[in-house]
C-alpha cells in the first residue's frame, strides 16, 4: 500500500495574501502586510504569501445612531449601545453616529484611519 501525498493551496496569490502564521519570522519590508519570505507549512506544502498579522476586517465600521454596530463581524463588542470596546486591531474607519458613548480600545491598534462622528 504507497503513501498518497497532497498538496494544499495556502494562499490566493498576491495581493490577497495566504495565512497567518504565529511563528512566522519574515519581514515585511514594504508594508502591505505580506511577508517577503514564504512560509514552509510542511516538505510539500508552502504559503507563499503569508500574513504578518492576524486578519482583521477592514472597515468602514459603524456605530449607528441606534447603538448598534455594521457590519455584524465588526471587531467591537457593543454593550448596552453605550460602551462600545475592540476585540481586535482595527484597520479602517470607524463612523460615529451615535452621541454619549465610551470606546475602549482594550489594548488594540487603531491604524492608518480616522475617526469621524458627525456630532460637533
Amino acid at each position: 500500500m504507497s503513501q498518497l501525498e497532497y498538496v494544499n493551496n495556502w494562499d490566493d496569490g498576491y495581493a490577497s495574501g495566504g495565512n497567518y502564521w504565529s511563528d512566522y519570522n519574515g519581514t515585511d519590508t514594504n508594508y502591505d502586510g505580506i511577508g517577503e519570505t514564504p512560509y514552509e507549512v510542511d516538505a510539500n506544502n508552502t504559503d507563499r504569501y503569508p500574513l504578518v498579522r492576524p486578519y482583521t476586517p477592514k472597515g468602514p465600521f459603524y456605530i449607528r445612531a441606534d447603538g448598534s454596530v455594521e457590519p455584524p463581524s465588526a471587531p467591537i463588542l457593543n454593550i448596552e449601545n453605550v460602551s462600545y470596546t475592540f476585540t481586535a486591531d482595527i484597520y479602517g474607519t470607524i463612523v460615529i453616529e451615535r452621541d454619549n458613548i465610551a470606546l475602549d480600545g482594550a489594548g488594540h491598534t487603531l491604524e492608518e484611519t480616522e475617526l469621524e462622528s458627525e456630532y460637533p
